[in-house]
């Protein structure tokens, strides 16, 4: 597996994209705008690819966005489906984070679905909201510091 930055508006882009529909939108009926997509052109795009089968496939996606100065936000992280459980989000969330702290980012913050709260509590996240709905389902703000 090989954790690798990716460029919006590529090919690259577009099965990042892909993976995350399946995983974050289809199942609540949901999918990306245009206005959305185009909005991520100032973020920078996270996979975990592998090669295994001869070619490259997307096992998981994340993106980082400068919140302020000293904060950047990690959104939209998707594990594709059949390899949840196997390290996946952890790496890819450990090397977004890497990367956040070497462009000068003091700490991180994120918005967790209710289900992925204890996966992030594990990698040393906190909550620091109380419970809103987004995308038709309960989030909790968390923040760690870097």
């Amino acid at each position: 597996m090989e954790l690798k930055e990716i460029q919006h508006g590529t090919a690259d882009y577009d099965k990042a994209i892909q993976l995350r529909r399946e995983v974050l939108r289809w199942p609540l009926g949901l999918e990306y705008t245009s206005e959305q997509l185009a909005g991520e052109a100032n973020q920078r795009h996270f996979v975990a690819e592998c090669g295994e089968t001869g070619k490259p496939e997307y096992l998981a996606s994340a993106c980082l966005v400068e919140e302020e100065p000293s904060v950047a936000r990690i959104r939209q992280v998707a594990v594709r489906q059949d390899c949840q459980g196997r390290g996946l989000g952890r790496e890819l969330m450990e090397f977004a984070e890497r990367q956040a702290k070497e462009a000068g980012y003091e700490s991180v913050i994120l918005c967790s679905r209710h289900y992925a709260i204890p996966f992030y509590e594990k990698l040393g996240y906190v909550c620091v909201s109380d419970w809103f709905e987004e995308v038709g389902m309960p989030h909790r703000s968390m923040t760690k510091t870097l």
